[in-house]
């Protein structure tokens, strides 16, 4: 999947990659944009990406013809704007919650996460109704990073009261096989 957050603000354009083994990478068109907080502690990420713009999602299944969506941004919190695609664009009910700790010393991540639920076609308002009162309960994805719960424990949080059945589980690592000039090539065909 890659992710292209194409906002009004100072951060520039925003590109997050991920394929099925885990491999992920991300950049911003702008690293040097000052980072600010809200009064609570966390990042402002509207005021860097903007509340202006596009979010595009492509997929590649691997049949040659990548999926290709496309929403504007409703708030430029980029977990509300990848909920709003799935609603809008996929007529999926989403729940995506996401949190970045930064150092404020030294712009250091000290812990990143997210979780998406998706709801199945034909799940009833008890479903929903759990599944809301849940979200609403939830700490912020880093708050439960720091207090050393587990993605399993965070899940299960996330699901109370439902049965959570772990399928497969794969690590996630950042791999990069970018150059600084192949960077520039792509940046400069946003423009």
């Amino acid at each position: 999947v890659n992710l292209r957050v194409m906002g009004d603000g100072e951060l520039g354009p925003v590109i997050a990659v991920g394929d099925s083994n885990g491999n992920v990478k991300g950049y911003v068109g702008n690293a040097d944009c000052p980072t600010e907080y809200y009064e609570n502690g966390k990042i402002n990420v509207a005021k860097a990406v903007g509340r202006t713009g596009m979010l595009n999602v492509m997929r590649d299944y691997g049949s040659g013809d990548p999926y290709i969506g496309q929403v504007e941004l409703v708030s430029g919190e980029i977990a509300e704007d990848i909920a709003n695609y799935y609603a809008t664009s996929e007529q999926i009910p989403t729940v995506c919650a996401l949190g970045v700790l930064i150092d404020k010393e030294d712009g250091e991540v000290l812990l990143a996460g997210g979780l998406l639920i998706q709801l199945l076609p034909g799940a009833d308002d008890t479903v929903i109704d759990k599944l809301e009162k849940n979200i609403a309960e939830l700490e912020p994805v880093t708050t439960m990073l720091a207090k050393g719960m587990s993605i399993l424990d965070i899940c299960k949080t996330a699901l109370k009261g439902f049965e959570v059945e772990v399928l497969d589980e794969n690590p996630v690592k950042y791999v990069c096989g970018c150059s600084k000039e192949k960077l520039e090539n792509y940046f400069c065909t946003l423009s």
